[in-house]
């Protein structure tokens, strides 16, 4: 039977985030001496105004870790791999600190200037080679990747295919790995910054709807019952706040429905439709 796709994009969502409980300072960091295999981090985004996740994450490296070597104008990923393609010896370590989470993959694009990477997109390089791997001798089976972004290691799919893309699809494409966790930086005694993983939790509304804080409140703590947490302060504390208590973060997630018809009759001309309409028929 045939059928026709009617893709719809209805509604967004934003994510609620109560983070840093149970926070804790990451300690898988391993590195090789300095030389030729001296990590090499990218910083690969700018931070909007009133954030600091990326400048945060550059000052924790140059803290803790002065021998690495920092670049932080890459800004998709083409301009990582002609970066990467560029170095003249194998590297060993390379860390990719981009925001992120398991909803919308990276918030990075593909190309310069173009839309975010999607899983789908990611394919579609791969099967029509529109990205050049790096070469076996700068990246092969020995280098280890970190992506430093939100809660990707929950996507084993996305890291598989950006191993692909960064590596070749051969036997010798590096190691990408990524935390569950969520990730943020915070400044603590004598200014030095520290990288620290944190649980999230979440509750969804419709984008231009903000339920009022009582509602969330009750939201949280029906869905987290377990979680002995001030859910009225975390929904008060801003991303950014200082110190270590729960705090909110909004994310905006696009939504998308695909409608499948066994004929082309069937689809329907939503083009007339009112919002209430669209709803009654989506329901």
């Amino acid at each position: 039977m045939k059928f026709f796709g009617y893709l719809l994009g209805l509604a967004s969502l934003f994510i609620l985030l109560a983070l840093f409980q149970n926070c804790a300072q990451s300690e898988n960091e391993t590195y090789s001496e300095q030389g030729p295999s001296t990590p090499l981090v990218y910083i690969m985004g700018t931070d909007e105004p009133g954030q600091s996740y990326y400048q945060l994450a550059e000052k924790h490296y140059q803290d803790h870790h002065p021998e690495f070597r920092i670049e932080n104008e890459v800004r998709s990923l083409s301009a990582l791999l002609s970066s990467l393609s560029s170095k003249p010896s194998l590297q060993k370590e390379i860390i990719l600190v981009v925001h992120g989470n398991p909803w919308t993959s990276l918030s990075l694009p593909i190309f310069p200037g173009g839309e975010r990477l999607t899983k789908t997109k990611l394919r579609a390089c791969l099967e029509k080679e529109l990205l050049t791997p790096v070469s076996n001798e700068v990246v092969n089976a020995s280098t280890v990747i970190r992506l430093e972004a939100c809660g990707l290691g929950q996507d084993p799919e996305l890291l598989s295919l950006l191993a692909q893309v960064i590596g070749g699809q051969d036997e010798n494409i590096p190691n990408l790995e990524s935390s569950k966790s969520f990730i943020a930086y915070r400044t603590g005694i004598g200014s030095s910054v520290h990288k620290y993983l944190a649980d999230p939790f979440f509750t969804f509304f419709e984008t231009g709807k903000i339920p009022p804080l009582l509602h969330l409140e009750r939201e949280l703590r029906n869905k987290y019952p377990e979680q002995n947490l001030d859910w009225m302060e975390a929904l008060n504390r801003p991303t950014g706040s200082p110190g270590f208590r729960p705090y909110h973060s909004k994310f905006h997630i696009p939504i998308e429905w695909t409608f499948l018809f066994s004929n082309e009759q069937e689809v329907p001309d939503l083009s007339s439709f009112s919002r209430s309409e669209l709803t009654a028929w989506i329901n």
